[in-house]
């Protein structure tokens, strides 16, 4: 697995990476293009978006297994061996893209043999660690050299390259030391412009990191409940059939065939609902796996964001605090062309209503 700090990055390493698995014949002829981006049997792929209905989540990793080009859909089998069908609604709004590159925010909570991490000076120390900690037997880390670096022109001994200082600079600094905001601190200093901008800076920072799961979740297991009520509901239809059969004797079913079959079908379409209903729970139960997986990886995440979160809530309840003092401010002085219109403040609270 590649990984890289810039999106831009990930998405050319992606692009080589397919480029050269094509040349070498690794990926199936028959190719899906959607969005300027084309899929082939053979791909490794990631969602980026939960898919209800579909098995897929935010990150859910595989390989392309068949190519629908009528239809536009892939199959992709899944980590854990599960096959999942994505639509072109699904594929349209660019839900998925090429795994064989990914950033640092999205190999949290991954593991693999090897990882190759792509370094440049926006690197840190948390960054790199995440980083070079996914491969289990190897992690290798590369960065792009100018030409003509290397010797000394006069002793011919090997110097250092400044891309590899440039590198250890950037893997020394901490950005949770750079970011370890007091909480309590004082922001009265600050003007509320400075607030607002870098109130925005840390939700830009923030933004990429893994989504909150929580609500898919409880959408998933109340789902979940409702399908258990319908499949209780066609066990006991069947169970009620079984026992009206069982009760009628030999010259009753002779007498009442059309009955007979009736039960008898009802028996067999509740079986067939039953055996959809009890693959759409073991569907969703492995769907709440990923979930579950998802949610530990972002509260993973979250932890070790917590300077940054801890700094936005700060500057948060500080900017509320503004707009109060702001709007109270207002209420209690008018400007004089409002005063001169609509009258002066009452000084009875009831009076101001009216």
């Amino acid at each position: 697995m590649m990984i890289a700090a810039r999106k831009a990055d990930v998405a050319d390493l992606n692009d080589k990476a397919q480029t050269i698995l094509k040349a070498e014949g690794v990926l199936g002829h028959e190719e899906l293009t959607i969005r300027g981006r084309s899929f082939n049997v053979g791909d490794e792929v990631m969602t980026l978006r939960n898919g209800r209905g579909l098995g897929v989540i935010d990150g859910s990793r595989g390989v392309v297994e068949n190519v629908d080009v009528s239809a536009g859909e892939l199959e992709v089998r899944l980590d854990g061996d599960r096959v999942a069908t994505l639509p072109t609604e699904y594929l349209e709004a660019g839900n998925v893209t090429h795994a064989y590159a990914i950033t640092g925010h999205k190999a949290q909570g991954l593991t693999t043999d090897r990882a190759f991490v792509l370094g440049d000076d926006s690197m840190y120390r948390e960054w790199g660690y995440v980083a070079m900690s996914r491969g289990r037997e190897e992690n290798r880390l590369y960065i792009v050299m100018g030409d003509g670096g290397g010797r000394d022109d006069v002793g011919g001994a090997i110097e250092r390259p400044h891309e590899v200082d440039q590198l250890v600079r950037s893997l020394e600094r901490s950005r949770a030391k750079s970011l370890a905001f007091d909480p309590n601190g004082d922001l009265s200093e600050l003007d509320t412009g400075s607030l607002k901008i870098e109130q925005q800076q840390i939700y830009e920072r923030l933004s990429p990191g893994p989504r909150d799961q929580t609500r898919a979740l409880t959408q998933l297991r109340d789902e979940a409940e409702r399908i258990k009520d319908a499949l209780g509901r066609e066990r006991r239809i069947a169970a009620d059939a079984v026992r009206q059969l069982a009760s009628m004797g030999a010259i009753a079913r002779a007498r009442r065939k059309w009955d007979v079959e009736r039960l008898r079908n009802r028996i067999k379409d509740a079986g067939k609902v039953e055996e959809r209903l009890s693959q759409q729970l073991r569907d969703m139960a492995d769907e709440e796996k990923q979930f579950i997986r998802a949610q530990k990886d972002r509260e993973q995440w979250v932890k070790q964001q917590s300077p940054l979160v801890d700094r936005a809530q700060v500057i948060e309840n500080e900017l509320a605090h503004r707009n109060k003092a702001l709007l109270r401010d207002r209420e209690n002085n008018l400007p004089k062309y409002l005063e001169n219109t609509v009258g002066a403040i009452p000084e009875r609270p009831s009076k101001r209503k009216e």
